[in-house]
């Protein structure tokens, strides 16, 4: 990306506030307390079929947020060792402690800030007070914003230009105790089942998971859970956008945000763009 293109997106980012992106958030976000067990956040994810939760604490500050990604981490930790005790660890750890700490943002913060904050901590949420209402916005939530206002048109940007270029991907008879530690090791949130033609999220492996024939087995049998092969869980995988990588990240993301997994892959397979890329668009350092 030149300097020019990376300038004038900082141009536009900074136009915009965390309020303007508020507006396409049509959702209070549910919250749980950091004391409560693993367990009782998924049995509210599973209720309200939300993406994430807020951690809060006893003064009903927020103190983290909880997703699928932090279940797989508790499960794959306990698993190395112990898997006869997975059932237990979810009694018996506390949210917080799966917890990731998150940002916290203004209605008048600037969308460059938003966006440079969650680049330099690794984490796409962010934590927003409006009103009595707490928010979480996530970078799918930017990245639905700038598709609509139009912003990414203002740019000559391809696909090829932001997107990742190391695609991680897993063996369709992997398990799913593989699968966690892949996205563990590599840090993605996404991984391609092998042919490309399919993508499976850590919101799609919690789905499974507080699934009744997941928790069944969960309880009864959890190392044999954790050996379920992935060609056991069609129906949480999702079917990426397959577009060339010249196409304009306008075009791109517009598709990209429409639908799960919320990812494109190059023809080739060989570039994969997700809501995190729209971080790279903000000129760095």
């Amino acid at each position: 990306m030149t300097a020019a293109i990376s300038s004038l997106m900082n141009e536009v980012f900074e136009v915009y506030t965390v309020f303007d992106v508020l507006r396409y958030v049509d959702r209070a976000t549910p919250i749980i307390g950091e004391d409560d067990a693993v367990i009782n956040a998924l049995v509210v994810l599973k209720a309200l079929e939300v993406p994430a939760l807020a951690v809060v604490n006893r003064r009903g500050e927020v103190v983290g947020v909880f997703a699928g990604y932090n279940v797989i981490t508790l499960l794959h930790r306990v698993g190395l060792t112990s898997p006869e005790k997975l059932w237990a660890a979810l009694y018996k750890t506390p949210v917080y402690d799966v917890g990731w700490l998150t940002l916290q943002a203004e209605t008048t913060k600037s969308l460059e800030d938003l966006v440079t904050g969650m680049r330099a901590r690794g984490w796409g949420y962010a934590v927003v007070h409006h009103g009595e209402t707490q928010h979480l916005i996530g970078v799918l939530d930017v990245a639905r914003f700038l598709v609509s206002s139009g912003a990414l048109e203002k740019t000559s940007l391809r696909l090829l230009d932001i997107a990742t270029g190391n695609v991680v991907s897993v063996r369709r008879d992997s398990t799913l105790f593989d699968l966690m530690g892949v996205m563990l090791r590599r840090r993605v949130r996404r991984v391609v089942l092998e042919g490309g033609e399919y993508v499976i999220t850590d919101r799609g492996v919690l789905q499974y998971l507080v699934s009744n024939q997941a928790l069944e087995m969960l309880r009864d049998d959890p190392a044999k859970l954790m050996n379920t092969p992935l060609d056991e869980l069609t129906q949480y995988v999702g079917r990426p956008e397959i577009l060339s990588g010249d196409t304009h990240i306008s075009t791109a993301f517009k598709k990209l945000v429409e639908k799960e997994p919320y990812t494109a892959l190059t023809e080739e397979r060989k570039h994969i763009l997700t809501p995190w890329d729209i971080t790279k668009l903000l000129k760095q350092g």
